[in-house]
């Protein structure tokens, strides 16, 4: 698979595409100049969720001093919470005019 971008004002284009056995394309290599993804223009949405489980609780509840507190969060903080995030839109400037396209609605 292959993404051709082309800018419809000034004609510059870049085709993006996988490098490697993975199918992973790098995007910034492939752009060489032509093109850019500036990383204030990218929004990603995020959210965060507690999903606590009864162990952690006890092993939290049975501390005695702020050490033993950071121990028990340190050791299981992270399978006690959820975290998503989504790409929700992109920005793709043309390094020889200006224009640009915003992807949207990334899901």
């Amino acid at each position: 698979m292959k993404i051709i971008v082309l800018c419809e004002k000034c004609g510059n284009a870049a085709e993006i595409k996988s490098e490697t056995v993975g199918k992973l394309a790098y995007v910034q290599n492939q752009f060489k100049n032509r093109f850019r993804i500036d990383k204030n223009d990218v929004q990603i949405e995020t959210s965060t969720s507690l999903n606590l489980n009864e162990q952690f609780i006890d092993e939290l509840s049975s501390t005695e001093d702020e050490e033993e507190v950071l121990e028990v969060l340190e050791g299981h903080m992270l399978d006690n919470i959820d975290f998503e995030s989504e790409l929700s839109s992109l920005r793709v400037d043309c390094q020889n005019c200006g224009d640009y396209i915003v992807f949207t609605e990334i899901h």
